[in-house]
């Protein structure tokens, strides 16, 4: 999907989740966890605010199925790396530091998933 629109990309994301969430469900009876998604600050066009809703599109995906007794179990984004390494970046990194709204989405997230009783 490189060089596709945003509305192509967050498209192809929704239904990527879901049919694997579907899968989780009805084929295998396993659960679910979306590894390694994430938002380059390579990209054109890229802002920390198209990261941010990225992030929340994935899991509210997520959260929504796991509270609703589905597969989705959690999510994992790639990836964390600390202030001073920035130059190790792949351009997928984020950097709590740097990125206080991102780091709000992942900690609501963790809030909303910790609340989960099974």
């Amino acid at each position: 999907l490189q060089g596709s629109d945003e509305t192509t990309q967050n498209a192809f994301v929704d239904k990527w989740i879901e049919a694997h969430i579907e899968d989780s469900n009805n084929v295998l009876g396993k659960p679910l966890i979306v590894a390694e998604f994430a938002k380059s600050s390579k990209s054109p066009g890229y802002s920390i605010d198209k990261r941010d809703n990225y992030f929340k599109k994935i899991y509210d995906a997520i959260s929504t199925s796991a509270t609703t007794g589905g597969s989705c179990a959690g999510g994992i984004f790639w990836q964390l790396m600390p202030q001073g390494l920035d130059r190790y970046g792949d351009g997928y990194e984020v950097i709590f530091e740097n990125s206080p709204s991102t780091v709000e989405i992942i900690k609501q997230q963790s809030i909303k998933m910790s609340s989960i009783k099974s």
